[in-house]
């Protein structure tokens, strides 16, 4: 841009340098996701360089750091708009898993699937549909009503570079409306096969593109994974 920077320009890059640079430098920006940035700001409460910042800062660093994934976007250096969902207060604020929580968690995942072939069949379907929900929200970042209402027509993917995997996209809509998720791994296909999978034993061949993917076996979508999963943490 021509001329001085503004106050507002001064402040964001203060804010990215300090910040959003330190945090993501493993990453391209190609591959930063909503789940990721949701990642950062739970970093940045404990990593100031000062006391611990309000909620009103972190608000305001969340308008900061989308008006510069805004900025990029339309540059060309990120394909798609990511949509920044606007932090919670204090008294809001959802628990969350750190990296050690997560990492404990997966490990049990395939394990706890698998102990389920010894029981009853229902419950051997439960645990292979909830591993597999877990594993794609923690991947894309999308909402659980979103997920709620995705369908396999939903799911698309495009390529990125000749030889390497393309990514998988999302088309989800939700409480804010329509929006396209890129998954921040190839690898999140191996998920929705384990559900295609399955779906093409109980339905004696392909379910249809209409159909909701996280379903139960007449094909009606699950509304809610919450017991599932209370019990897979608890254990």
């Amino acid at each position: 841009a021509k001329g001085s920077p503004t106050k507002r320009e001064q402040a964001i890059l203060a804010f990215l340098k300090t910040y959003a640079l330190p945090y993501f430098t493993k990453n391209r920006i190609t591959e930063i996701t909503t789940a990721e940035i949701s990642r950062f700001f739970d970093w940045r409460r404990t990593h100031s360089v000062k006391k611990a910042p309000k909620e009103t800062t972190i608000l305001h660093e969340t308008s900061m750091l989308s008006t510069f994934l805004n900025w990029a976007h339309k540059r060309g250096l990120i394909e798609k708009k990511l949509e920044l969902e606007k932090p919670k207060h204090d008294g809001e604020r959802r628990p969350h898993f750190d990296q050690k929580d997560w990492a404990k968690l997966t490990r049990h995942l395939r394990e706890w699937v698998k102990q389920g072939l010894g029981k009853s069949g229902p419950i051997f379907r439960d645990r292979l549909m909830l591993a597999n929900y877990v594993l794609i929200l923690a991947n894309t970042g999308i909402r659980v009503g979103e997920a709620r209402g995705l369908r396999w027509m939903d799911v698309d993917s495009e390529p990125v570079i000749e030889g390497e995997p393309p990514n998988i996209i999302l088309h989800v809509s939700g409480k804010t409306g329509t929006r396209e998720v890129v998954a921040r791994s190839p690898d999140i296909k191996t998920y929705f096969e384990r559900i295609w999978d399955l779906r093409c034993k109980e339905v004696d061949g392909r379910p249809p593109k209409e159909e909701y993917i996280f379903c139960h076996k007449d094909g009606t979508p699950i509304q809610s994974f919450k017991k599932g999963f209370a019990a897979l943490v608890n254990e």
